[in-house]
């Protein structure tokens, strides 16, 4: 396939959005590292207030550190180019937004169920997320405890991060489009930790369902240009898969 079939560009003219995404990807990496950091400041004060010793306190302090970090990256990120808090696409969701909120919970949901039983028909399996991986009926509510975490914290970090920061960062120089497809590889970089499997070939499933996901968010925030958009979907999203994990667990 040639460049023509992505438009009339020649290679100098990709140069930018390269450099954009080279920018994002240490973005991305400087959150993983940031967030060990952080950790390694908590770690003691969970230590000495008896929460280490809680069911799940390892993920919720790993969850917390990537909060901070996302938030801290994403603060620096807007001082260090001169950006102020009006550069953060939050504004009341009018109809169209929470029709087009409401339309993205229906097709992400429609598209993991889809991908599900093309998976099973296939008869290939995908790595389990580190939540899934530690979860089990004796400490399943640590998942009610994660539906508002989601839909609070984690969503509103990451869509903050990774679709005002570094989707629009990279659409400073490319079209939408093309914005959020390198974004979105960039997300499901940043998820291989959380999916790390013995087996590549279900790692490569599960990042290349990440990927399918974070098209749906990031088309949703093109869509709206209200970053609550994909916060909304993100978070209902999640908080869905911890319900219906917590009722496998408790009802099985």
């Amino acid at each position: 396939m040639s460049l023509d079939a992505f438009g009339d560009y020649s290679v100098a003219d990709y140069k930018p959005a390269l450099y954009a995404v080279g920018e994002g990807f240490g973005l991305s990496i400087g959150v993983m590292f940031l967030g060990v950091l952080v950790i390694s400041v908590l770690d003691p004060f969970a230590g000495v207030i008896g929460v280490k010793q809680m069911p799940g306190a390892k993920l919720g302090l790993e969850t917390v550190s990537v909060i901070i970090a996302e938030v801290l990256l994403g603060v620096w990120y807007l001082r260090r180019t001169g950006r102020g808090w009006e550069y953060i696409d939050i504004q009341q969701p009018s109809l169209r937004d929470i029709g087009v909120a409401a339309g993205g919970v229906a097709l992400i949901l429609g598209a993991a169920m889809l991908a599900e039983l093309l998976l099973v028909w296939a008869g290939v399996d995908s790595s389990k997320h580190a939540i899934e991986q530690m979860v089990t009926p004796e400490n399943s509510q640590i998942l009610l405890y994660l539906v508002p975490v989601s839909i609070f914290l984690v969503a509103p970090a990451e869509e903050f991060f990774y679709r005002n920061i570094i989707q629009r960062h990279i659409e400073q120089v490319t079209t939408p489009h093309r914005a959020l497809i390198l974004a979105s590889f960039l997300f499901a970089a940043i998820h291989i930790p959380s999916y790390m499997s013995a087996q590549a070939t279900n790692m490569g499933v599960s990042l290349a369902l990440v990927f399918l996901f974070s098209l749906i968010l990031g088309a949703s925030y093109i869509r709206s240009q209200n970053l609550l958009v994909p916060i909304i979907i993100h978070g209902l999203f999640n908080a869905l898969q911890f319900l219906t994990l917590y009722g496998n667990l408790t009802i099985n």
